[in-house]
């Protein structure tokens, strides 16, 4: 039971794809870059189904070696459509965090003893995804001040690219000003 991190290799920097693990389910979300790369870092401990924040080649990379090794790939444009996901006590709630990259499917996890956002490159700690425009820059904008507004202050945001971090922290320093006006 818990949340690990898999840090993978991304040219001179790293990305992560996110395992949780609870109630006898093993839920990846992303991929990395590339098919070794994922199936090296997990070593055996395959998940049983793969969950997709954005179609950005350092999270998808490693989408074909799983899907060919039997595993269950749900892209982010079928979360979005999908809403919600159960897997035993774990429940996924599916948000749109467009932006970075439309579409982007943030999710909401509970049923373990804190909640999680995984929020693929929406948010990192101190940082917002890069936007390829003013119009998608200020969607990025809308849906985080809206996800994290519900999110509440303990829910602990796992990123696409570094540390975990909170909804209270980058709330509070997030030079992006993402509290409430």
């Amino acid at each position: 039971t818990g949340v690990g991190r898999i840090v993978l290799p991304f040219g001179q920097w790293t990305v992560n794809a996110w395992m949780v693990e609870h109630g006898g389910f093993r839920l990846l979300f992303d991929t990395g870059c590339d098919g070794d790369g994922i199936t090296g870092a997990l070593g055996g401990a395959m998940p049983d189904v793969v969950l997709i924040t954005h179609a950005h080649e350092d999270h998808v990379g490693g989408v074909a070696a799983l899907e060919s090794a039997g595993i269950r790939v749900i892209s982010e444009t079928e979360a979005l459509e999908a809403v919600a996901f159960d897997f035993g006590t774990i429940s996924i709630r599916v948000v749109n965090l467009s932006g970075h990259k439309t579409p982007t499917a943030g999710y909401f996890i509970d049923g373990l003893s804190k909640r999680l956002l995984v929020a693929g490159d929406a948010i990192f700690a101190g940082s917002i995804g890069r936007c390829r425009s003013t119009g998608a820059y200020q969607t990025a904008l809308d849906n985080l001040r809206r996800v994290l507004g519900e999110a509440g202050p303990d829910c602990v945001i796992l990123p696409g690219h570094g540390p975990a971090t909170t909804v209270a922290e980058e709330l509070s320093s997030n030079p992006f000003h993402l509290g409430f006006s």
